[in-house]
């Protein structure tokens, strides 16, 4: 019998596991099967995070997943790994299918957040003050907190020196687009135009066949529904290495590339109609299956103003964005394998 510590978290819905100790990577695939298994741990995901110079969060089948990055954020405030600058405890991580480093953002206080960064993605720098010592945020009772609101930055522009991909919106047909992001690609199908039939898998199967996305990493076919009254996705996300698939209950980076293609609606030629404060200093909130919301600030190019470097006929390719959400703590222990 094999043992493995785990923490078990729920990121507005979308219940994930993160392995907190050594895995030999080869094990991976097959260990995160065993414990999403609904007669076991169960979860939607599973990821292998470490501690080291930059914390490393390694996932189960080599994807990238802004739910689980910000699960791993909670993790490293209850390990006393981030910063706090006045305004909220930031840190950052190293994901699986991204290049580079993931910046992090946690608090206690979802208003507090969110203004911090509304105002950061609107280019006003934090002023709370410098990053200072590392420091728990349990309370002097020791207990620890079972919600925290987690952020994590999402590169989305094609940086100066070309190394680092970002995010491209190619329309499939009437009601369909395709977003690729670093680690992830997602079809988002508006619900007007292409109804969610029961039989989804039959359904995502061939709409990944249909734009070539099978035989990546992981991928996922979104649902949703947009107007001036709500923003909503209905995610089905598969991941190649576990071939597993599941209608999750929330997914960040879906919510992140229909974020994307709302702003972009007019360069994609699209008829969608949101209010119009859907994009400001609030956010862009996109309600997941779970009835969570998650959080999308939009970040602005001040060299471009507000287009991405590489953005073409109109598309706007932000340098970043921000995903932001609760996170709940679940349990923690040992799962026996």
């Amino acid at each position: 019998m094999k043992s493995v510590p785990f923490s078990k978290l729920c990121p507005g819905g979308n219940p994930t596991i993160l392995v907190t100790g050594p895995v030999d990577p080869s094990d991976i695939p097959g260990i995160s099967a065993r414990l999403m298994n609904p007669l076991h741990v169960f979860a939607e995901q599973v990821g292998v995070v470490r501690l080291s110079i930059t914390p490393h969060l390694q996932m189960m089948g080599g994807e990238f997943c802004v739910n689980a990055t910000r699960c791993a954020a909670f993790w490293l405030a209850l390990q006393n790994r981030l910063l706090w600058n006045g305004t909220f405890w930031q840190g950052e991580i190293t994901v699986s299918g991204a290049t580079g480093s993931i910046d992090l953002a946690v608090s206690g206080d979802a208003k507090t957040l969110h203004s911090a960064l509304g105002g950061i993605s609107q280019g006003r720098e934090n002023t709370a003050g410098e990053k200072q010592e590392y420091g728990s945020l349990a309370p002097d009772s020791g207990e620890m907190p079972a919600l925290l609101y987690c952020a994590a930055r999402m590169p989305c522009d094609v940086s100066s020196d070309g190394e680092r991909a970002g995010a491209t919106l190619d329309v499939v047909e009437d009601g369909a687009v395709l977003v690729s992001l670093s680690g992830i690609s997602h079809l988002l199908l508006d619900k007007r135009a292409h109804n969610m039939p029961a039989d989804w898998k039959n359904s995502t199967r061939a709409w990944r066949k249909k734009v070539g996305i099978h035989t990546l990493p992981a991928s996922g076919v979104i649902w949703y529904e947009a107007d001036q009254t709500r923003t909503r996705i209905y995610p089905a996300v598969y991941v190649r290495d576990t071939d597993c698939e599941h209608m999750e209950t929330a997914c960040g980076s879906a919510s992140l590339a229909l974020a994307l293609v709302l702003k972009n609606a007019a360069g994609l030629g699209m008829d969608v109609s949101l209010a119009a404060d859907a994009f400001g200093a609030c956010g862009l909130n996109v309600t997941q299956p779970s009835g969570e919301n998650l959080t999308i600030f939009l970040e602005t190019s001040p060299l471009t103003n507000g287009f991405g470097k590489n953005s073409q006929h109109g598309i706007y390719l932000p340098p970043a964005a921000w995903v932001s959400g609760p996170v709940r703590l679940v349990a923690e222990g040992i799962a026996y394998l």
